[in-house]
């Protein structure tokens, strides 16, 4: 099932020519207020054009109350709650802990790039973290696409009994209500490490700074999907033997359900740029 890697520029991963023009226009008027620059200048307007190409679309879940009555099944999308684990396996865990169950998306509810970078059309994708983080070796997250021939309806109770212990915790069920598109911007290591031939870093620094000022530039906090990673010690990318970067797909910082990275820190998930099963994680406490 699924279908092969699909490069990031697909159906709506780009910004719109319509949406790029709109930018650029607030940016032009805010600088030209805060009388930085002039009229035809290229290379001003260059690096404006270059920022405004770098920006991505990112989602954030949209969560709600569980409906009444039938509630969510265990193939439903949702956050926290009792998440679908194949009958003969085990809850996810490492070194004898169990992992906290984040949410799970239907993989065709999902926005069409996260499909795309997720290499998938159809299935589950599931999250499970340990709140030890990495402190112990082993298997402390677990980031997976269930094929759609696998996914079949199963007893709640069933799954109940493959809980690593009794007084085991999962967080509140909260239902999925769609996806909140945004556009993102890199953080300013990302965004001044492949700057346009001829732009200083200093300029390229102040029009950045000028621009987060007046609320046009910014990486967005919280959970999300694709997008660029919000660092809060210095960039972290995970890089394939080529040295090509791994493709963010997710980001944890307990807006939707209350997981901690350590004391408030961030949590990057990031798939190869090639294989769709392999998987990096970054994380720092801000």
């Amino acid at each position: 099932m699924g279908r092969p890697f699909i490069d990031y520029e697909e159906e709506d991963a780009t910004p719109s020519g319509a949406d790029s023009e709109d930018w650029l226009k607030l940016a032009r008027a805010v600088l030209s207020e805060l009388g930085y620059g002039s009229d035809g200048d290229a290379g001003l307007e260059g690096l404006l054009t270059h920022f405004a190409s770098i920006r991505k679309p990112a989602w954030k879940p949209r969560d709600g109350d569980v409906p009444e009555g039938a509630g969510l099944s265990l193939l439903d999308s949702k956050i926290g709650g009792l998440p679908f684990l194949l009958p003969d396996e085990d809850w996810p865990s490492n070194n004898g802990d169990g992992l906290s169950f984040l949410w799970q998306f239907r993989v065709q509810e999902l926005p069409g790039p996260v499909r795309a970078a997720l290499g998938h059309s159809t299935g589950l994708m599931q999250l499970f973290i340990s709140e030890a983080l990495d402190e112990d070796e082993g298997r402390w997250y677990l980031v997976r696409v269930v094929e759609e021939s696998q996914l079949r309806p199963r007893d709640p109770a069933q799954v109940a009994a493959q809980l690593p212990h009794e007084h085991f915790e999962l967080y509140p069920e909260r239902a999925v209500l769609g996806f909140d598109r945004f556009m993102d911007c890199p953080c300013t290591e990302d965004a001044l490490s492949d700057l346009p031939p001829g732009v200083g870093e200093d300029q390229a620094a102040v029009v950045l700074d000028r621009l987060a000022s007046a609320g046009l530039y910014g990486t967005q906090s919280g959970d999300k999907l694709m997008g660029w990673p919000n660092w809060c010690q210095g960039s972290e990318w995970v890089e394939a033997e080529t040295g090509q970067r791994y493709l963010q797909v997710v980001q944890v910082e307990g807006t939707l359900v209350p997981f901690a990275v350590g004391d408030s820190g961030t949590l990057v998930l990031q798939r190869h740029p090639t294989d769709r099963a392999v998987w990096g994680v970054s994380w720092a406490c801000c």
